[in-house]
């Protein structure tokens, strides 16, 4: 039979661990160690059998993304997101429809149409992209491993999707008032279960693209296409729940 002596705090398995408070409260919320709360909204506690459980098993996500209770959705990665949209872009340039080929889609769409998506078709070309490995994770050192394990890997096309997570957690976490992301985020299994399941849905609803103006007749407005990639053509839900688990 469990007694209160046989139930640990936070503090207490942050000792046994020698981690971090937020480190443990992280694998509360996405159920790696179990816990329970003392009463409605209390604070958690964990059976002392649990975590010589999860010890057993050579304490697996451990390695918590490099997080603080401040900058905690900032990364340094975002010029390498926009380096890849940008080089998908430009890898789909030779899809840009010539003059011609746009009047006769202007036409079809009728005069009062000004602006149409193309969607961006992933030939070889744009496929390399897609596939190509994330710049410099070649020359990254043991130590620069080490401090971002769990946020990104040397993909650069996940290290795209784990910025954009972040951004569209940011933008859920921070209309909360009088309580930290982090406090938010690692509240509760089914808080961090609910963000991490908008998130996700945020970025697959996005898309990567350009758009070229076209002036297609000296007495009308300029026409505007859009050529765009969906990011559900090129990663899958559960994919991105997969990434999410490596920025969360």
């Amino acid at each position: 039979m469990a007694t209160v002596a046989n139930f640990l705090t936070v503090d207490d398995v942050t000792k046994s661990l020698e981690t971090t408070p937020l480190a443990v409260r992280r694998l509360i919320a996405r159920r790696v160690l179990p816990a329970n709360r003392i009463g409605e909204g209390g604070p958690f506690r964990v059976a002392e059998s649990d975590l010589q459980a999860y010890i057993g098993k050579n304490c697996p996500d451990l390695a918590a993304p490099p997080i603080d209770s401040n900058g905690w959705l900032l990364t340094p990665y975002w010029s390498l997101a926009e380096q890849f949209s940008n080089a998908v872009a430009d890898a789909a340039a030779d899809q840009v429809l010539p003059i011609e080929e746009a009047r006769k889609l202007f036409a079809d769409a009728g005069r009062t149409v000004d602006t149409i998506d193309v969607p961006i078709v992933i030939t070889p070309v744009v496929q390399k992209v897609l596939d190509a490995p994330r710049p410099g994770a070649a020359f990254a050192t043991p130590e620069q491993r080490a401090a971002e394990k769990g946020v990104l890997d040397a993909s650069w096309k996940l290290t795209y999707f784990a910025v954009l997570l972040r951004d569209a957690a940011e933008v859920i976490l921070r209309d909360k008032q009088n309580q930290s992301p982090v406090d938010r985020f690692y509240g509760s299994p089914e808080e961090y279960g609910s963000i991490v399941s908008q998130v996700v849905g945020d970025v697959l609803r996005r898309r990567i693209g350009f758009s070229r103006t076209y002036t297609l007749d000296a007495f009308e407005p300029a026409k505007r296409i859009f050529y765009l990639l969906d990011h559900g053509k090129i990663i899958n839900e559960k994919g991105l729940n997969n990434v999410a688990a490596l920025a969360f």
